[in-house]
């Protein structure tokens, strides 16, 4: 989960820093933090702003905590960015994207509160579940199907051999039928 170097991050004095800074703790690409900042404020999320550099983000370290808590959701969880920016803003109850804090560019982190992470996570095994449960039924189809497959190959191959065996024996009667009738036409020649 969380190694000495990004624990650090979280427990140094409140000070804000820059992207280039924040991404090389993080251990992750620039472009990569600019990303998943991006998809924190399509949620609502705000950064403080620094007017002097272009406008840059600057990071607290409620802003870093969060950014720490997605990518631990990405790497540890196997999510995409843009889930776990979903997923990490929802454990934080109190976050709303319309609150006065979130309006006036005041980054607000929120305290998780645990029946809310428990109710996620209860949803989403069962979403889970769900899933695992489509895919068993859709393989007991799949095997209905190849069994009635093979069962209907095993019909055509008796009725085949039905066939052949009534052809051979057709041929047969017609055989001992052709017989009898040059039998009885040698004995109505010769009187036998």
């Amino acid at each position: 989960m969380n190694t000495e170097q990004e624990i650090s991050v979280a427990t140094e004095p409140l000070r804000e820093i820059r992207s280039r800074e924040l991404a090389g703790r993080l251990k992750i690409a620039d472009s990569t933090l600019r990303k998943y900042s991006s998809l924190l404020e399509k949620h609502g999320y705000t950064f403080k702003r620094e007017p002097d550099n272009n406008n840059g983000r600057l990071y607290s370290d409620q802003d870093i905590a969060l950014l720490l808590e997605m990518k631990e959701i990405i790497d540890d969880l196997n999510q995409k960015p843009i889930m776990a920016a979903s997923i990490a803003l929802s454990r934080r109850v109190d976050f709303s994207p319309n609150s006065p804090a979130a309006q006036d560019g005041t980054p607000t982190v929120p305290k998780v509160s645990e029946e809310v992470v428990l109710a996620k996570f209860e949803q989403r095994m069962q979403s889970y579940l769900e899933d695992i449960m489509t895919v068993e039924e859709g393989k007991k189809i799949t095997e209905g199907i190849e069994r009635f497959v093979e069962a209907t190959q095993e019909v055509s191959r008796k009725k085949d051999e039905e066939i052949k065996l009534l052809k051979q024996r057709n041929e047969m009667l017609e055989e001992a039928l052709k017989k009898e009738k040059k039998k009885s036409f040698l004995q109505r020649l010769f009187g036998g």
